[in-house]
């Protein structure tokens, strides 16, 4: 019989994880150190949010596929206060806690469809995903000052996509996506890339990676 990753189980656990580190971070001068990338990648997340950060008006930021991790861990790094978080992820449940920064879940592509964010915020998640046109082809990717991608295998090799089991993780694929496919049809080639940096391959949580597959922390900003 065939057997699936559960995801809900999986965001559970990481928003568990998220309110532990919350509140060391509100009792703390200093931020929680993560393990791993994880230390590294909520650094290159704060940078962006900060370049798109609105004088008079709380900015939006829509984390892709992801849970209140890399959000619970901003506290001591930047003024959160700032912005609402958008938190799109299918496979989880509310929490029953009151965070001293803006959020919401939402479960439904559709409900985000009239939105228009200033910073997308893809953490760890597009080797999740199949196919990238389907998402390239939304409102809200086209209305975006910035999209960040991070701790993201990407094949440097053109039109080179392709299947990897997860090392660290059983019944999980991920999707390796190229660079070429990532500006095309994720981004329709209207943002510009501002940042790269590469992550070591033990990060990647793939069992083997291609030649020319590198972990990728990547910047674009929009052309308009």
């Amino acid at each position: 019989m065939k057997t699936y990753f559960n995801w809900f189980e999986y965001n559970s656990k990481r928003n568990k994880e998220a309110i532990k580190i919350y509140n060391y971070n509100l009792k703390s001068k200093f931020n929680y150190i993560e393990k791993g990338v994880y230390k590294n990648v909520r650094d290159i997340y704060a940078l962006p949010l900060l370049l798109a950060t609105k004088i008079n008006s709380i900015s939006s930021v829509l984390d892709y596929g992801g849970n209140l991790l890399p959000q619970s861990n901003l506290l001591n790094k930047i003024d959160i206060s700032k912005y609402k978080f958008f938190i799109y992820n299918p496979f989880i449940k509310k929490i029953n806690k009151r965070l001293k920064f803006k959020f919401e879940f939402v479960k439904k592509i559709e409900d985000l469809k009239k939105n228009k964010f200033d910073l997308i915020y893809f953490g760890s998640s597009l080797q999740y995903i199949q196919s990238l046109k389907k998402i390239g082809g939304l409102q809200f990717m086209r209305k975006s000052n910035y999209i960040l991608i991070t701790h993201t295998p990407i094949s440097l090799i053109k039109s080179k996509n392709y299947r990897e089991n997860q090392a660290n993780v059983r019944n999980l694929i991920q999707n390796i996506h190229s660079y070429r496919e990532i500006t095309q049809n994720l981004l329709r080639d209207r943002f510009d890339l501002k940042f790269k940096s590469i992550n070591e391959f033990k990060y990647s949580g793939l069992r083997k990676m291609k030649k020319n597959t590198h972990s990728l922390n990547l910047l674009f900003k929009n052309k308009n």
